[in-house]
């Protein structure tokens, strides 16, 4: 194998940090995350230790528990809501997958292909649109793509140079992949078909009857992989006991943690166009790269080495699992099965033996997949993903109500989408730029309760606080238009006033990159205040820092009121009532009601 130039590494090392820095800095800023994202947040939320029951929040157990449990130890050094502390460097945990399994793939590659070809693969890898963009969501894409190519490099050392130490770090890393993403459980399959081909095909295979059943069944490799079964079955045994109550044996509470998650992933149910993941892959990759694949695949078919024959029949059964059996399928499931292409690709590329072929095969490699790459790049540039208004609107409302008021949504925070520019990348998965916001999203982001308001009227005023609603009863003579009116609610249930946030947006859809997006309308926080003014001279009232001054002219005592939505009460008998001006004379004191309306847009 012939040393590549030094401008090779050179190149590559500049390529490898500039991508870094870029996605480092995508990751650090992030303020939003995918729907299913803040699902894994508030997992990783109870792993941590941090008490949910307050909010009537139930563990969301169709979420594969590995990437919570991965983000979980981050929470547990220094959580504070609204993305504060540790909590706003939740992104930096799947982008630290990425750049593990990036270095993995190249350093597989590197005594197979040379250092030009394994960097190449790396690239191709990065610039893989589906890696662009989801690198830093808090998702189990990215972490399964690198839990797979670990357990490619432990089983490869472990079947070369055997060592008791990485039978338990295989055992958990398979466990740990499989309880990430419950496809990757193909691997147990995989991985003993793939050796077995080596061992009666392969190249540099042992001779001898004795050899052959000691490779074939090699017993440290299938003591890991066996121990990663044991490994997930305990991750959701203790889940199943620990945060869903479930009852019988150790065994029935891990096997209904897969069931439920298995039903929710789809199952075998056919709801998505059966070719999604190739027409993904070929888009996301291009033509070039997925010829010299196949190109790989017939390479590895020649040489038939043992890694080789892993990636080739992890890649065809991959594919096969989504094409036949698993029904829901999104682009991003690709991820396992991303690495194999680029794998196999660069093997395809070493086919072609002489240098002038080997360079135009890469440069075409290149070509194809630099449009998409390029495009995506120009995505991730968009407000969305730089803008943090979610954040902010969330961060404001944490801040102005404190410990001590309320935070109301109203009336609702509902389900909504949010797009950037050009979402759709294919037509068959919308859900590629399609950010979510539910409650789990809501959860994430404020870690308190957020309430609805049912007013009812009774004998006294009082509030109740229910499962996502505060009942606050009126008196009726509150209620009254001459006295309260809509504002008797404040005086009944909220003391202190309350933070009342609305989002002002409904869900929407779009199945078309032509499709004019309905423009995101802000988010809104509405700050209530009840301020008690009382008399502090003939004419001044004074109190919870603002001052009112009545002046006194022929019809009577009259003010100029602050800025903003403002209401001036006094009680009378009990019952607070508006102050209309001009006075005939003055109360003791005066409430104010005043509302701030505060936008944050998300663009």
């Amino acid at each position: 194998m012939t040393p590549a130039p030094k401008w090779v590494a050179l190149v590559g090392a500049a390529f490898f940090a500039t991508w870094g820095l870029w996605s480092l800095s995508v990751a650090w800023n992030l303020p939003l995350d995918y729907w299913d994202a803040y699902d894994y947040l508030v997992n990783a939320r109870y792993f941590a230790g941090h008490d949910m029951a307050r909010l009537g929040q139930a563990y969301r157990a169709e979420r594969g528990p590995g990437i919570s449990l991965l983000v979980a130890p981050l929470l547990w050094l220094g959580y504070a809501p609204g993305q504060r502390g540790t909590a706003g460097l939740v992104h930096l945990v799947p982008w630290a997958m990425g750049v593990l399994g990036v270095v993995l793939l190249v350093r597989s590659l590197l005594p197979r292909v040379g250092l030009g070809l394994a960097l190449l693969a790396g690239a191709l890898l990065v610039l893989n649109p589906l890696m662009l963009h989801y690198l830093p969501f808090v998702m189990a894409d990215v972490a399964s793509m690198t839990l797979t190519l670990a357990v490619f490099t432990l089983v490869e050392r472990l079947s070369e140079r055997p060592s008791w130490p990485l039978v338990p770090v295989l055992a958990v890393v398979t466990g740990l992949g499989l309880s990430t993403k419950y496809p990757l459980g193909a691997l147990g399959v995989v991985v003993p078909v793939a050796n077995a081909l080596w061992v009666l095909l392969g190249e540099g295979r042992p001779s001898g009857l004795k050899a052959k059943a000691l490779a074939l069944v090699h017993p440290k490799v299938a003591l890991g992989l066996g121990g990663g079964l044991g490994v997930a079955f305990v991750i959701h045994g203790v889940i199943g006991r620990t945060f869903l109550g479930r009852e019988g044996s150790f065994w029935d509470a891990a096997v209904g943690g897969f069931a439920q998650a298995w039903a929710s992933a789809g199952g075998p149910r056919e709801t998505d166009p059966w070719f999604e993941i190739p027409v993904a892959l070929w888009g996301t990759f291009g033509a070039a790269v997925i010829v010299c694949a196949v190109l790989g695949l017939v390479e590895v078919a020649r040489t038939r080495d043992r890694l080789g024959l892993w990636h080739g029949v992890w890649a065809l059964v991959f594919l096969g699992l989504f094409l036949f059996v698993v029904g829901h399928k999104e682009s991003r499931y690709a991820f396992p099965m991303l690495p194999s292409v680029a794998f196999l690709a660069a093997r395809g590329l070493a086919l072609l033996r002489r240098p002038a072929l080997v360079g135009l095969g890469a440069a075409a490699c290149v070509g194809f997949i630099a449009p998409p790459a390029f495009a995506e790049l120009g995505r991730m540039a968009d407000p969305l993903y730089t803008r943090p208004s979610m954040l902010a609107w969330a961060r404001f409302a944490l801040d102005r109500a404190g410990s001590e008021r309320a935070i109301l949504s109203g009336p609702s925070i509902p389900l909504f989408a949010l797009y950037p520019k050009d979402p759709v990348v294919f037509p068959n998965d919308e859900f590629w730029h399609y950010h979510h916001f539910n409650e789990g999203g809501v959860l994430w982001f404020f870690d308190r309760r957020l309430s609805g308001v049912q007013v009812r009227v009774g004998a006294a005023p009082a509030v109740e606080h229910q499962s996502g609603l505060d009942v606050v009863t009126i008196p009726p003579a509150w209620a009254a238009p001459q006295a309260a009116g809509e504002d008797a609610v404040w005086f009944a249930g909220y003391p202190k006033g309350a933070l009342v946030l609305s989002t002002s947006q409904g869900w929407f859809e779009t199945t078309s990159a032509k499709q004019q997006l309905e423009p995101p309308r802000p988010f809104t926080a509405a700050d209530v205040e009840r301020l008690r003014l009382s008399r502090l001279s003939v004419a001044r009232f004074e109190g919870d820092g603002l001052s009112l001054d009545f002046s006194r002219t022929e019809a009577g005592w009259v003010t100029t009121l602050p800025a903003g939505d403002v209401r001036l009460f006094h009680w009378m008998g009990g019952v607070p009532t508006r102050v209309v001006t001009p006075l005939v004379e003055l109360p003791e004191s005066l409430e104010i009601i005043r509302v701030t309306r505060h936008e944050f847009p998300v663009r």
